[in-house]
Formats: structure tokens, sequence, C-alpha cells
């Protein structure tokens, strides 16, 4: 299950990443369960951990430490999901500055892996990320054969700039 921490403020994050009970705020109208609970032992993946609050932090180091989220107005409730988090953001360096936690980091990065941009790739790898998304693409859309892609095409995307990850 996937969130991402950067679109939302802190009462909605917590609200979906650990429920709510009916009457905990004004639109609270039903008990509602959060991501957390809906993943059931399998992975919740926050995206652009490194843009949450210092509130937020606190609440996520209490999950990794204890087993144990509280649902807005509600109790206690044991869990058991695995984390796995992304962030463009060098949260090392936003430790060492105060604005994310030690604790909190060392507790989510078990395995910690910088995935390089694609305009740091090889051409080889570049082509290969460019055929298998024309081939998902393909099925996706039933296309029985593909027809290829011109040269020019194919010069355009090795030399396009890309200013991300896949």
């Amino acid at each position: 299950m996937a969130i991402n921490c950067s679109a939302m403020g802190d009462q909605l994050l917590e609200s979906r990443l650990f429920g709510y009970k009916k009457g905990a705020f004004t639109d609270a109208v039903v008990d509602t369960l959060g991501v957390i609970v809906h993943a059931k032992g399998g992975t919740v993946f926050l995206d652009e951990i490194g843009d949450i609050s210092t509130y937020m932090q606190q609440a996520l180091l209490r999950v990794l430490q204890e087993k144990e989220i509280t649902p807005v107005g509600g109790t206690p409730r044991k869990t058991n999901v695995r984390f796995v988090c992304a962030t463009n953001k060098e949260l090392p360096g936003l430790c060492g500055q105060g604005p994310f936690r030690w604790d909190l980091y060392y507790r989510l990065a078990v395995i910690d892996r910088a995935l390089p941009a694609v305009r740091e790739r090889g051409i080889e790898e570049v082509k290969q990320m460019i055929y298998f998304f024309l081939k998902l693409k393909r099925k996706l859309f039933n296309v029985p054969k593909f027809p290829g892609i011109h040269k020019i095409v194919m010069d355009w995307l090795l030399s396009y700039p890309f200013q991300g990850n896949v």
C-alpha cells in the first residue's frame, strides 16, 4: 500500500496511516481503518518520507519501536507491517541539520539503496528501459507486434537529459 507523504498535512497523513474513530473530528462519521491496518502484515510504501513533519516522524518512530498504532480518537492497537520508503532528499544531511530524526532514520535505513538518475546510467541500460516500457505498453494495449523505434526517436530519447529516476 502506497502513501505520498508530501501530498498531505499532518492530520490527513495521520488519519490515512493510522485510521480514526467515529467522532474524532468533524467529518469522522464512521470508524475507518488506516493503511497500516489494511496492509495486514504486508508492506507500506511511504513516498517522500523526507517531507514529513517532526510530529509525524515521532508517530512513525512509535510504530516502528512499539509495533503499535493509535487511530485518531482511538486506543492503541498492535500491528505488524514492513515499511519501504523513498525520498529525493539526502536524509543523513537533514538529520545533521535537525529537520529529520536520527533515530527514525536508523530504524528506516536497514537497507539503504541509492538509485542513480536515468541520465547517470549507460546508454545500453537506457535502451533496455525503453524496450521494457514499450513491451509493457504493447501488452497493456493488446498490440500483437511492435513496429520498432525510428532511429531519430531513439537518438532523441538517448540524448534526453532525464531529470529523475524511473
